[in-house]
Parts: C-alpha cells; sequence; structure tokens
C-alpha cells in the first residue's frame, strides 16, 4: 500500500500495498459517482473517468492536480482522499478544503480506509469510517484490501455496508480482480474487478460469467504502464466491451501509477475516448471581479496600486487548459496579462488611478477558445490624506516624509482623534504605515465599529492597505480612522497614520 499523505504535507509510508490503497481510493470515486450523476453511466453506451487521486492538496495554488481534475468534470466525476493510508489521527485542514472544493466542482469525494482482507479490526474500520464523515463530508467510503471470501460477507463486510449506508454513502470494493462467485455484489455499489498494467489487461484479462448480469455502473477499472494515447484509446474500448462503467487509464507506473495525472494532452484525448465524442464545446468563464489586497504595498511609481482580480471557469470535455487576461485602461485598446500559471484564476495587477476594464477567457485541452467576458467596468481612485479627508477631533500632525505616498501624511496618538472620509463607491480600503512605534486603532464604516487594527511592525512598513471592504454596489458611505492610544507591548508608542484611501467606483 502507497503512504498517503501526511498532515504535514509529506509522504508516511501505509502498512500495505501501495497500489491498493490508490486503487481503493479510486473505486470510492466511482462509487459516489452514481450518487452525484443526474444519469447513472451505462457502461457500454457511456462511461465516466474515476480517478485515483492520491496527491496532496496543494494549498488551493492555481494550476495543481486538484485544479485539473475539478475542472475535467463532468467527464470525471469521482474523487478519493486518503490524508494518511485512513483518515489520520486529527483533522487535517487542507482535505477538508480540498473535499468541499471538489464536491463544488461536481465531484464525488470518497475516503479510504482499508480492511485488511477482513483481517482487521471492525469497530476500528467503522471508527475510521466515522471520522472521514465527521471532519471531512465525503460522499462515501472506498474499502481496500475487500476480501474475496464469502464467507465474510455476513459476519464482516455487511456490517461495514450497513454502516456506511446509514450515513447515506456510496460503498466501493477493492478486491483489484473478479472474484469467482457475486456474494460481493450484495454488500457493495461498486467492486473494482481490474487493477494492473496496460500489457496484463490486452494479454491475460479473464471475467466469470456473472459479470454480464450486473449493469456496468456496478465495476471500475484501472489501468496503469499505458505509455501512448493509442494504448490508451485501446484500454477504454477493451473496458466498455467487458462491461466497466467506470475507468481510468495512466501512463504512469509503478510503485504508485496514481499519483498525478496523465500530461494534458493524453487526458484530454481520454476524457473524450471515455465519453464517446469529440470536445467540441468551448470552455465557459466567470466575469473577473477586482478587489483590493489587505497587507498590499502601494508604489511610488506610475502603476502604485495593487489588484486582485479572479474568475471562475468550467468545461464539460477535455477540461480548462489555460486562461487569458486581458486590461483596457481609459477607453484604450486590450493589452495581455500574464498568468502566475496557465490554469491560474487570480492575478494581481498594479494599477494607475483611472478607468480600467479586464475580460478573460479558457482554451480547453482540444483547443476550444471560449468567449471573451469582460467584468464591471470602474475607476480607481487614490485621495491624499487632505483630499476630501476630514479631522473633526484631535490634533493630527501633517509630516512631509519620502516614504508617504505622495510625500506626505497625517497622524495623531489616542481619543478623541478622527479622520473621516466621506465617499461614494464600491470598494474602500485606507493606507497608513505600519513601525515600532504605533499603535491600535478602529475601523468604523456607516457609524458601526468594523476593524481593530494593531499597526506595530519591526521593520516598519510604508504605504500599506491595512483595512478594505467591498460594498457589492456603488453607494455612499462614510469610513472613520480612531486611533485608541493602545499599542502592541512591543511598540514604543501609540501614533496611528493617515496615508490615503483608495476607492473603486
Amino acid at each position: 500500500m502507497i503512504g498517503a499523505p501526511g498532515n504535514d504535507g509529506e509522504q508516511t509510508k501505509g502498512p500495505r500495498r501501495p497500489a491498493r490503497v490508490v486503487l481503493a481510493m479510486l473505486v470510492s470515486i466511482i462509487l459516489i459517482m452514481p450518487v452525484h450523476a443526474s444519469e447513472p453511466a451505462t457502461a457500454t453506451e457511456s462511461q465516466s473517468v474515476a480517478v485515483p487521486s492520491y496527491f496532496y492538496p496543494d494549498s488551493g495554488s492555481p494550476g495543481s492536480l486538484w485544479d485539473s481534475l475539478g475542472s475535467s468534470y463532468p467527464a470525471a466525476r469521482i474523487a478519493v482522499i486518503n490524508p494518511n493510508s485512513g483518515p489520520g489521527d486529527a483533522r487535517n485542514p487542507d482535505y477538508t478544503r480540498q473535499t468541499r472544493e471538489s464536491r463544488a466542482a461536481g465531484l464525488a469525494v470518497l475516503g479510504y480506509v482499508h480492511t485488511s482482507y477482513g483481517a482487521r479490526d471492525l469497530e476500528l474500520v467503522k471508527a475510521e469510517i466515522d471520522r472521514y464523515y465527521e471532519w471531512y463530508g465525503v460522499d462515501g467510503i472506498f474499502l481496500d484490501e475487500a476480501s474475496t471470501n464469502c464467507d465474510l460477507v455476513p459476519t464482516y463486510y455487511a456490517p461495514l455496508y450497513d454502516h456506511i449506508k446509514s450515513r447515506g454513502g456510496t460503498v466501493v470494493h477493492n478486491p483489484g480482480t473478479h472474484p469467482e462467485r457475486e456474494c460481493h455484489m450484495s454488500v457493495a455499489d461498486v467492486l473494482v474487478t481490474f487493477e494492473g498494467s496496460y500489457e496484463a489487461y490486452t494479454t491475460g484479462y479473464s471475467a466469470p460469467a456473472w459479470i454480464s448480469d450486473y449493469p456496468p455502473e456496478r465495476f471500475w477499472h484501472l489501468v496503469y504502464a499505458t505509455p501512448t494515447e493509442a494504448g490508451m484509446r485501446e484500454a477504454v474500448r477493451l473496458s466498455r466491451e467487458r462491461n466497466a462503467g467506470w475507468i481510468y487509464v495512466t501512463p504512469d507506473d509503478l510503485p504508485n501509477p496514481w499519483d498525478t495525472l496523465p500530461p494534458d494532452a493524453y487526458w484530454s484525448a481520454e476524457l473524450s475516448a471515455v465519453t464517446g465524442q469529440a470536445d467540441t464545446t468551448p470552455p465557459v468563464v466567470s466575469a473577473p471581479s477586482e478587489s483590493f489586497i489587505r497587507f498590499s504595498r502601494l508604489d511610488t511609481g506610475p502603476e502604485p496600486v495593487p489588484v486582485r482580480l479572479s474568475w471562475s471557469g468550467a468545461d464539460a470535455g477535455s477540461g480548462i487548459a489555460r486562461y487569458e487576461l486581458e486590461h483596457g485602461e481609459n477607453g484604450g485598446s486590450f493589452s495581455a496579462i500574464a498568468l502566475p500559471e496557465p490554469k491560474a484564476t487570480s492575478a494581481t495587477v498594479r494599477l494607475a488611478p483611472g478607468a480600467h476594464l479586464f475580460r478573460v477567457r479558457a482554451v480547453d485541452n482540444a483547443g476550444n477558445q471560449g468567449e471573451w467576458v469582460a467584468g464591471p467596468a470602474f475607476t480607481l481612485a487614490v485621495y491624499q490624506e487632505d483630499e476630501n479627508v476630514s479631522y473633526p477631533a484631535g490634533t493630527w500632525k501633517r509630516q512631509p516624509v519620502s516614504w508617504a505616498y505622495g510625500g506626505a501624511l497625517r497622524h495623531d496618538d489616542g481619543p478623541p482623534s478622527r479622520a473621516r472620509f466621506v465617499f461614494t463607491g464600491r470598494e474602500i480600503a485606507w493606507v497608513t504605515s505600519e513601525g515600532r512605534n504605533r499603535g491600535r486603532a478602529e475601523v468604523w464604516v456607516d457609524g458601526e465599529r468594523t476593524a481593530t487594527v494593531d499597526l506595530y511592525s519591526d521593520p516598519g512598513v510604508p504605504r500599506e492597505v491595512v483595512f478594505h471592504m467591498d460594498f457589492g454596489r456603488r453607494s455612499t458611505h462614510t469610513i472613520e480612522v480612531r486611533p485608541l492610544g493602545t499599542k502592541n507591548a512591543a511598540s514604543s508608542g501609540t501614533r496611528v497614520d493617515v496615508d490615503a484611501f483608495l476607492l473603486i467606483y
């Protein structure tokens, strides 16, 4: 068994066969699939991809394997999580996040538990099943190392089946081969009846006659060491003939063929081969939305303000290969914005005050280009410390300093000081400085206390966005900065600066 990623994000060795754990996961995915699919697969006419997703969640980084898998829905429909050769001893927040994101993308997510061919303590297996539901909210359970012994069905596997079904979950068994008798069909929704190499699949496969008595969606085949796309297509063709409604083929090989996804072109061809049709449908994207970035810093050059653009996309066929982002400024023509990764769904850009418009489109792995989708046009404005900003209370001193935005700022130390900015817009941000003698301040919006900000920092940080708020639509508001006269224990003072306010409208 290949060990699952541990809670520290590194691989830990599990107690049994490497391929089995991954395979089990894959089976789990298949089992969940009928739960989520609007029309369950009917093997010989239509299949779905179920992937042994035996790779660690990459902390939401753009272009990750999990992003690729999620964007391949609905051709791919199942994923398996295996935090630590089971659920582990403590909840792993990376897997909590990934399960939520994968289910939101349409995938069914199963949790991996091994049974050691019926030799593992039954109550221990049940406890691991319960932890998956309590910590990760899975759609079902993949029972790896499932025995083919019919004598264990009533005493071992039937109680596990009932336990999982009591939670509304899908049950997958992974014996990795065809049982000679069909007793396990009563205690599993899906059986993984082949796990092996392309050579074994094409030259050594055999199945008992009872397999043909069941619909294809009850069976799943996993084929590794398939280096060419032509071989992949042959494996998919054979899986249809062999009554498997779930299939995954990969060029990867032992010792762990399930620790990645195939290369993009191979993966695209597999999705098309399994769905039985060429991908001619372009991907779709959401309109890009903009946002100020807390703890970002303004520059002093011609494009000082960092703004984050974000969007989402989907492709029903071969999956999204890349996004393209373009920017138009002050009514001019669009120009391309480089993305951190081809499949990134966000980018940080630096903008000058003025009018801006962004648009995005996606290109899938079959080469289909989606339509450009533009976000709402917006105007970015920067207001200096004395530009439409009033100081109704306190003794705010103006200080010219080279490191402030615009070369100057105002500061005060505590109550009853207030700095007030009345504006009409969609989003507001307060720019200030942090340092070793800075104190705390409250931010009030429309008469309500919204945040408390501690401005201590060593070393100091100039021109920093320490607060921002998005109102969703253009409207009139009042923001006040109120120094509290209190400080972090490490700070030598209670000074609070007003350097600028940023506005999107």
